[in-house]
């Protein structure tokens, strides 16, 4: 028995109500072809006695490598970033089995994105670990594999979480003294056809945004219109009102405004700067600059914590006042000034937090937030960094005091729902958004060691590349990291 009751109103405000839950032991795949000739794959979950259950909860990692690709991984070990992922370093670790490294870090064919239908099945959908944009021109996502070919491949199941521990918010878990994952690398593989579907994750990266961006809209500050007032303006036309794709090479600073895995999008890894509160050195392209903030952002910090260092930092860089200047008063002066963009986030730091003020707390903050930052600097283009997947079935965390707390409530559930609410919000203010989510589902074998929310570079620079246009991708670098990306990603500033 894992509890007495754990109930969660999920965002479909399904109520999940488990009751004397047996742990997930055993799992059973089914593979059902449509009519079009795509298959459906249903994973049912059974206890360790071989019985169906009938309520969901469990929380799985699922990756599909084709027979070629194993076999050419096995010939060739694609071991990214061989400086910090050195097997001879770690074949004596305990913490991390030189086998179980060597297989994590092979890169798979596909992710599945797992669907929990609340009965004990599970619906699988699959998504390719290939990241390249087929087609820039393209606005649907394309299918990365679709042909009647037979060729089989490896199936590797992770167990994270089971009987909806994983949903569990603070403070629930305060007194464990372990983080409620199932038994760590408990993984198993079997032998299967290969998927006749897999998406093309590279088509959500950048994809599309054809949300009007209008400062009007979520802004009373910079509609306000006097018969006194002299104000200025810019007659260069923001980018985001020409442009449906996002292209941060238009603007001359695009500051971002967060924690360590913003840290890492823009190539700050080895920055020394967070004590100092910003660092222009240390990022991969010329106009980023970016602002440290380790802190979860709530209602009590986000006053205090982070509107404070956006406005020490244009203050310091005598930006405040090509911030803040209104744009639609009776009397205009039209100037040069420089193109700014604010690119805000928040989210690791939330989830794994012990606080009780919850996540509903974390979303209010995030509304106001970004609406409060929008009023603050009309002649800003505000953008935000939605959440990014959690590889929980990465990490081993016995006898580590600070990974148990860490990974107690860091879960796949938890983080998916505030990935769809904080989208929700921006939506609904018309805020472009930077949604890289499914790229980092796929990318399991590219975080840190023991690691289940840093990535490396070999993800991380493609990412951001993807955010520039082919035009500034390359011009906009630094000379130093157009030379030696690796070296200079991993260079202390």
């Amino acid at each position: 028995m894992i509890a007495s009751q754990i109930v969660r109103s999920d965002s479909d405000d399904t109520q999940v109500t488990i009751q004397d839950c047996h742990t997930t032991s055993q799992v059973r795949i089914h593979i059902d072809d449509d009519t079009n000739n795509n298959d459906h794959w249903i994973l049912t979950s059974l206890d360790r006695h071989g019985t169906v259950k009938t309520m969901g909860g469990d929380e799985f990692y699922i990756t599909y490598t084709s027979r070629s690709q194993h076999d050419s991984n096995q010939r060739n070990p694609p071991l990214a970033n061989w400086h910090f992922r050195r097997p001879e370093k770690y074949a004596n670790d305990n913490v991390a089995p030189h086998d179980w490294w060597s297989t994590l870090v092979q890169p798979p064919t596909a992710v599945a994105h797992i669907t929990d239908t609340h009965n004990g099945r599970y619906e699988l959908t699959w998504w390719s670990t290939n990241l390249t944009t087929q087609n820039d021109d393209k606005e649907e996502e394309d299918d990365d594999y679709k042909d009647d070919d037979e060729e089989t491949g490896i199936l590797r199941i992770y167990f994270v979480f089971s009987c909806g521990l994983g949903r569990l918010e603070p403070p629930a878990k305060a007194n464990w003294t372990e983080a409620g994952k199932d038994v760590s690398f408990a993984s198993f593989t079997i032998d299967v056809p290969r998927p006749r579907r897999i998406h093309h994750t590279g088509h959500t990266i950048n994809a599309p945004q054809t949300i009007p961006y209008t400062y009007s809209s979520a802004s009373p500050t910079a509609t306000t219109t006097t018969t006194t007032t002299t104000t200025t303006t810019s007659n260069q036309e923001s980018p985001l009102r020409r442009r449906r794709r996002i292209d941060f090479g238009q603007y001359d600073q695009v500051i971002f405004i967060g924690d360590s895995l913003l840290r890492e999008f823009v190539g700050a890894y080895r920055s020394q700067q967070c004590r100092k509160g910003w660092d222009k050195e240390a990022c991969w392209y010329t106009n980023v600059r970016y602002i440290c903030i380790l802190q979860l952002l709530s209602t009590r910090t986000m006053e205090r914590d982070f509107l404070r260092h956006i406005q020490n930092y244009l203050e310091t860089e005598e930006l405040l006042s090509v911030a803040t200047t209104n744009t639609t008063t009776t009397t205009t002066t039209t100037t040069n000034h420089p193109r700014l963009a604010l690119v805000l986030g928040s989210a690791m730091h939330d989830l794994i937090a012990s606080s009780s003020l919850g996540l509903d707390d974390h979303l209010q903050a995030v509304e106001t937030y970004v609406r409060t930052v929008q009023d603050l600097y009309p002649m800003v283009d505000v953008y935000w960094k939605l959440p990014t997947y959690v590889h929980t079935e990465n990490v081993n965390v016995y006898g580590q005091r600070q990974g148990i707390d860490q990974c107690k409530y860091m879960s796949v559930s938890r983080m998916e729902y505030l990935y769809q609410q904080q989208k929700a919000i921006m939506q609904s203010w018309n805020i472009p958004v930077i949604d890289t989510y499914r790229a980092t589902m796929v990318s399991g074998h590219l975080t840190w060691p023991h690691d289940a929310r840093h990535f490396l570079f070999d993800l991380e620079f493609p990412l951001l590349q993807q955010f520039y246009s082919p035009e500034t991708r390359t011009t906009l670098l630094k000379d130093r990291v157009r030379r030696d990306p690796v070296k200079a990603t991993h260079t202390i500033i």
